[in-house]
């Protein structure tokens, strides 16, 4: 009978055990499902969001993209205008100064050499594309 005895109450403790590891079992499943749930939920919130901002992000990139390439080819435009302004400039100050103060300096020669050769009522032409003064050819008497 002892024996009946301790066999009955391991069999019950086994049953009471194994009622107590189905349950937690469940309960642990269900536990286990409704995080998966929310978790799936909480991703495809996620997802969703991230497509929106993704969308936004490429369509900003894009405006930006075009942006910039205006912006270098109008540097690049910007810089062959300065470019040829500098040109210019250089070309200026360093042929258009000079041959127009080398012009003056000959039209000054002429006007001293010629004050004391020709008489006072002729009048002193300079030629400033040939530098020379007419003078050398044969002028009219009215002069």
């Amino acid at each position: 009978m002892f024996s009946q005895l301790n066999l009955t109450q391991m069999a019950a403790k086994i049953d009471s055990l194994k009622k107590w590891t189905v349950s937690t079992y469940k309960t642990t499943k269900q536990s286990i499902c409704e995080n998966l749930g929310r978790v799936r939920k909480f991703l495809k919130f996620l997802f969703n969001k991230i497509s929106s901002v993704f969308a936004r992000t490429f369509a900003e990139c894009s405006s930006n993209c075009d942006s910039l390439r205006s912006v270098a080819h109008n540097g690049e435009l910007l810089e062959r205008a300065l470019s040829f302004f500098l040109s210019s400039i250089k070309t200026l100050s360093e042929k258009t100064f000079e041959d127009t103060i080398e012009t003056i300096h000959n039209y000054d020669q002429v006007v001293l050499i010629n004050s004391n050769q020709i008489s006072a009522k002729i009048p002193v032409f300079f030629d400033a594309f040939r530098q020379k003064a007419p003078f050398e050819f044969k002028l009219p008497l009215w002069f």
